[in-house]
């Protein structure tokens, strides 16, 4: 079993000109996080599931990071230039252990 943990985040509603224009720095800040970052993406409205994925818009991201423990996930969540910039906020920040998946062959 692999220790590790989820973070959500919520897109502030409004802020989409603010959130692009940050973008670059946000990757730059996930590509950083190297080993640290097992999974990342969008958030979806179940609403749009059905629609090409160039219509949909998402409501927020999902996180899931190794790191030593809650503190220092918690520190990874809030590091990502949106969250202090406003644009997104942390919903939750949760220990998981990932039983099972493809992401466990590594």
């Amino acid at each position: 079993m692999l220790k590790c943990f989820i973070a959500e985040y919520e897109y502030i509603a409004g802020k989409d000109s603010e959130r692009e224009a940050l973008r670059s720095a946000h990757l730059d800040y996930r590509a950083r996080l190297g080993d640290a970052m097992l999974l990342a993406g969008p958030l979806l409205d179940p609403a749009d599931v059905d629609k090409p994925v160039g219509e949909i818009i998402p409501v927020g991201t999902l996180m899931m990071y190794n790191a030593g423990s809650l503190e220092q996930a918690q520190d990874i969540a809030a590091g990502d230039p949106f969250v202090p910039a406003g644009v997104i906020r942390v919903v939750s920040v949760r220990p998981m252990l990932a039983a099972k998946g493809t992401l466990l062959a590594k």
